[in-house]
């Protein structure tokens, strides 16, 4: 093995609410990522990494032929009918990208349109979002990111040539939409500083970028944008949006440039819309209602909240995540007792069902539905012993036939799944969702790896999970803690977890991870935990709270620095972030951070063995903050265990692109579990 790297130390005081904090690795930030010194250091911890990885050779060996055995020859997506064609993406072994098709029927001959392998050609890295045909299904629209940073180029090709036009979008979020006559393309730009998605452009095709129209500019920062569009296809919106506030405009897909407000932003407020034959539809918390309730009205009035009218009322027991209209019913995704659900209501009557199933845990979601005159509904279903499978059901008969099914090829019937209710120190039931293989060990004597999240109110589904079925194949049980933070249990369920109820997070994965050993699920000596970004942060305070409890702890792309990063509005999307964590320039707020920050926190403890990830071109953790936090931990630990660093010197938050660089970074991820089982 390498020799350890050591950080040297620079101090640097940081003074705020007159409490001062010692920095001893503020040197690791360089926001220009070009620092030989930085660059260096950083380089020493890759190949630090690097040589141990190669003492594990032949378990990520094992793991990453398992997960490549898994990928099916031809991997093709459900086919979604646009303007006349049907547009899919299909994925082959041998390629490391996706190539994206048109048909003029299902199953006619297929058209390629584009081919990620050829434009990721000789790129480090190479990233495509929003793959979009124009109305007239001349053109395709496509945004490009070629480091990691999330700051995307909008491309245009001409599908009658093949050949890309001239135009190039630069400095974009990557979300667009197109025009209804084809000719314009609205798209969202990002702020070159903080990157928060701040301005709505409309870009005429054929012209310079320098041409374009501001249609809106967000000036408040702690608001970003988004776009959508409307069930009929005749409006977008523009999204401006906080955590717990937001307000929305839209705009006639024939005439971009003139916006209708409906209603403006008021605190503690949040809706979401949609049109479809002159009535507006909207999904709202006007009131004060937790979990939202559905309204509409005549588009005309859409400004006026007097005049919307109730479709479903909120409900304490229900939460309403999304919904899609048809011409005589209206389907929601929506959640009850920790569980996605989907609730179909028919218009003309107001009567409404559950669509049934059947397994203690899964997820399940509306899907490929862009057709709002059609007389069935798709959705998408999976658990964790169940691969992907689309849906088509008959919205009149209830009858339900398979449209799609994922061909990922690993064996999954020995696998159970099971469902657990936990106690958290407060006397809150936590859900935990766990699966193994069933094989006749002892559920006792099994190793346990625990993932959690819980924050901005993301949802994490007992979906299927590829990555993890070798894991599993090692003995191990995979345990989903749905922790407050998250919406699982509903909109109490966020905001009991976060700001100043933050530490219910830390603390209920820790009373699962206690739960589900006191319940026999997994051996005491070789209980594991993983999480990223936000769920980074989640490691890292545990790792505080309850360094004795984990044998190896995974933080991933790790948010761990809450302090120092929210105190400086030029660090990207932190000024957004003030009503999730809370903004520090407030001595409360400063104060019940600081109590629970990882990197502030770190001191003489037996941390257990971490890998913690990250790369130099992360745009939403910056790289410094994993950095500084393994530099101060190795400092300060009185353990002898594991603290390695896997630093990517290109790519951003998810990592590398390429498939075969995904499934090797994966395979390096779970090998340091399994090198760890009883060591």
């Amino acid at each position: 093995m390498k020799s350890l790297p050591k950080a040297k130390k620079v101090k640097k005081v940081l003074k705020k609410h007159n409490d001062l904090r010692i920095d001893n690795y503020y040197w690791l930030r360089d926001d220009t990522r070009k620092n030989k010194a930085v660059l260096n250091y950083l380089k020493t911890e890759r190949a630090y990494h690097d040589d141990w990885i190669k003492t594990q050779t032949f378990i990520s060996n094992k793991y990453f032929k398992k997960l490549k055995g898994y990928i099916p020859t031809r991997d093709e997506t459900l086919k979604i009918e646009r303007d006349g064609f049907f547009y899919f993406s299909e994925s082959l072994k041998k390629n490391e990208y996706r190539k994206y098709y048109r048909s003029k029927k299902r199953n006619s001959k297929k058209e390629l349109i584009l081919d990620i392998n050829k434009l990721a050609k000789n790129k480090k890295f190479y990233q495509v979002s929003g793959v979009s045909p124009s109305k007239d299904n001349q053109l395709l629209a496509y945004a490009e990111d070629i480091n990691g940073r999330r700051e995307y180029t909008i491309k245009v090709k001409n599908l009658n040539s093949g050949e890309n036009l001239s135009d190039k979008i630069s400095g974009t979020d990557g979300q667009f939409i197109w025009s209804k006559n084809s000719k314009n393309i609205i798209y969202i730009k990002r702020d070159r500083t903080t990157l928060t998605s701040n301005q709505v452009f409309l870009h005429t095709i054929g012209s310079s970028q320098k041409s374009d129209i501001l249609l809106f500019e967000e000036t408040d920062p702690q608001f970003h944008c988004s776009l959508g569009i409307s069930r009929d296809k005749e409006y977008g919106f523009i999204y401006s949006s906080q955590t717990n506030a937001n307000e929305v405009q839209f705009f006639s897909l024939n005439n971009p440039t003139k916006l209708k407000l409906i209603l403006k932003r008021k605190k503690k407020h949040k809706y979401y819309v949609d049109i479809f034959n002159n009535a507006f539809y909207v999904m709202t918390n006007m009131g004060g209602q937790d979990n939202f309730s559905l309204k509409y009205c005549d588009l005309s009035v859409c400004h006026q909240f007097q005049k919307w009218k109730t479709v479903l009322k909120e409900s304490k027991k229900r939460y309403l995540l999304d919904f899609e209209i048809f011409k005589n019913h209206i389907l929601l995704d929506v959640r009850e007792n920790g569980l996605p659900r989907i609730l179909k209501i028919n218009i003309k009557n107001r009567t409404h069902e559950y669509i049934k199933f059947d397994e203690p845990c899964y997820d399940v979601s509306l899907a490929g539905n862009h057709n709002p005159k059609a007389d069935y509904f798709c959705f998408a279903y999976s658990s964790l012993n169940k691969p992907e499978t689309v849906y088509k059901e008959s919205l009149i008969s209830g009858r339900r036939s398979i449209i799609w099914k994922s061909k990922i090829k690993c064996e999954t019937k020995s696998l159970k799944v099971e469902r657990l209710s936990l106690k958290s120190r407060d006397n809150t039931k936590v859900p935990a969702s766990l699966v193994y293989k069933d094989n006749g060990t002892p559920l006792h004597k099994k190793p346990v790896l625990f993932y959690g999240y819980g924050s901005y109110g993301h949802i994490i589904d007992a979906n299927f999970r590829s990555s993890i079925v070798p894991l599993l194949e090692e003995n191990f049980i995979f345990v989903l803690a749905h922790i407050r933070g998250g919406s699982e249990m509903g909109k109490h369920w966020y905001e009991n977890g976060r700001m100043h109820k933050k530490k219910n997070t830390f603390y209920d994965f820790i009373d699962v991870t206690q739960g589900c050993l006191k319940k026999g699920f997994g051996d005491k000596d070789n209980v594991f935990a993983m999480g990223g970004s936000a769920g980074g942060l989640l490691m890292g305070a545990i790792a505080n709270e309850a360094p004795e409890l984990y044998k190896g702890i995974l933080a991933a792309v790790p948010f761990m620095d809450v302090v120092t990063t929210m105190l400086d509005e030029s660090i990207p999307l932190t000024t957004f972030e003030y009503d999730e964590w809370g903004n520090p320039n407030n001595k409360k707020d400063y104060d019940y951070m600081k109590s629970y920050s990882p990197y502030d926190n770190l001191s003489n403890l037996p941390y257990p063995n971490i890998l913690v990830t990250s790369s130099l071109f992360d745009s939403q953790v910056q790289y410094y903050e994993p950095a500084k936090y393994v530099a101060k931990l190795r400092d300060l630990s009185t353990s002898n265990n594991k603290v390695l660093f896997r630093i990517n010197l290109i790519g951003g938050h998810g990592g590398l692109s390429g498939k075969t660089a995904v499934l090797k970074e994966t395979s390096e991820d779970f090998t340091f579990f399994i090198s760890l089982v009883d060591s």
